[in-house]
């Protein structure tokens, strides 16, 4: 390393001559300006180490070291640069691009067009849905609704309101109504067969049979009984000396007529007039996928819908939450973090949540804390407990 003066004045050839053997003997080009109003420094390459030959380095610039990305060349340099430039290949230049944008377009996605409004209807509200070429009009279709919530019209009377928070809430016909919260720790289940209602903690379940059976589901136990019964039983595994089933009075258990699945969902899902820009954008930017075997996906607000036009399975997949309907065998499976819930037949439903589980059959229920399984008939006697 040698040092200039503020006069500028270098060192001479003869002592440069005196350097030690094995120095390299290049330098630098320095500022060729005759005055300085500072010392100027200038460094020499270790022997082994690339050159940067870039007139935009030689003054007054620190050690070499190589560009950034963005660097551009100025317009007043020698062309000595544009020698060592890499220029990026067509083909270097799309992958880049695509790594930039994530994953590369599927070809096979579509956006839904507008359907609505017609010409004789212009009052009539914005809809979106798959137009052939011979302007048919199928399912499904995408509306806005006044709630700030996205109908998704999967088939004839299978619709998915969607809310911007991904929670939702699926309607078939008048014989199934479910409500899922963004996390799944609020659902519930309104059923022609059963009516299971997942408040956080608690879970209250009612199979509805010839025989009733209704069970609460929480921290405390399992309390459950049946409607020709005139007691409850508890059971619990907290107790100091082991598990136990305690009979109680029959209590009045909570569940009622009502669609709990609307009251849910107006206390935990995110909705209101002011999502009607957002609920307009997720729309517009929604596609589908058709595939050779008749499954239909749309893609829509980081979601998942699909469904099955020969076996009429519709499947909602909002992670960590998944929902499967289907509208001609009247079953239906929610999965979540917090619990796992099926309607698999008339007489055939079960409810699990951590290590507590409860399962319905025609022949009677069973009931399990982790620790003590009781087995009750269809007509209410306990047949076993261990």
């Amino acid at each position: 390393m040698t040092l200039r003066n503020q006069k500028g004045d270098s060192v001479t050839p003869q002592r440069r001559a005196t350097a030690a053997p094995g120095a390299p003997s290049q330098q630098l080009k320095m500022a060729e300006k005759t005055t300085a109003p500072f010392a100027v420094m200038s460094v020499e390459l270790p022997p082994g180490l690339p050159r940067v030959n870039n007139s935009v380095f030689d003054d007054l610039s620190p050690p070499a070291h190589i560009p950034f990305s963005g660097w551009k060349q100025s317009s007043g340099s020698n062309n000595s640069g544009k020698k060592n430039q890499r220029k990026s290949t067509p083909r270097k230049q799309e992958n880049s691009s695509a790594s930039r944008q994530g994953t590369i377009p599927n070809p096979n996605l579509k956006f839904f067009q507008l359907v609505s409004p017609l010409p004789f209807a212009t009052n009539s509200v914005p809809i979106r849905g798959i137009k052939t070429d011979q302007g048919v009009v199928k399912y499904p279709l995408l509306l806005c609704s006044q709630e700030g919530t996205v109908m998704v019209s999967m088939a004839a009377g299978i619709i998915v309101e969607l809310c911007m928070d991904r929670s939702f809430r699926v309607v078939c016909n008048t014989d199934f109504m479910a409500y899922i919260n963004s996390n799944g720790a609020v659902c519930s289940f309104l059923h022609k067969y059963a009516k299971i209602v997942h408040q956080k903690e608690h879970v209250h379940c009612k199979f509805l049979n010839t025989n009733d059976r209704m069970a609460v589901m929480g921290p405390e136990g399992i309390l459950f009984s049946m409607d020709s019964l005139t007691e409850a039983y508890l059971l619990s595994g907290a107790k100091e000396s082991g598990p136990s089933a305690v009979v109680l009075e029959k209590p009045e258990f909570p569940i009622m007529n009502m669609d709990y699945t609307i009251q849910q969902m107006y206390g935990e899902s995110d909705l209101g007039a002011s999502n009607m820009e957002k609920c307009e954008a997720v729309m517009q930017q929604a596609q589908y996928e058709k595939h050779p075997d008749g499954l239909l996906t749309v893609h829509i607000n980081g979601m998942l819908l699909k469904y099955n036009t020969q076996s009429g399975e519709v499947n909602v997949e909002a992670k960590p939450v998944k929902l499967t309907v289907n509208a001609t065998t009247l079953t239906a499976q929610l999965r979540s973090a917090f619990i796992d819930m099926a309607i698999q037949d008339k007489d055939k439903c079960y409810v699990k949540r951590g290590e507590k589980r409860i399962h319905t059959s025609r022949s009677g229920m069973v009931i399990s804390d982790g620790t003590c399984t009781i087995s009750m008939d269809q007509f209410g006697c306990i047949l076993s407990c261990s």
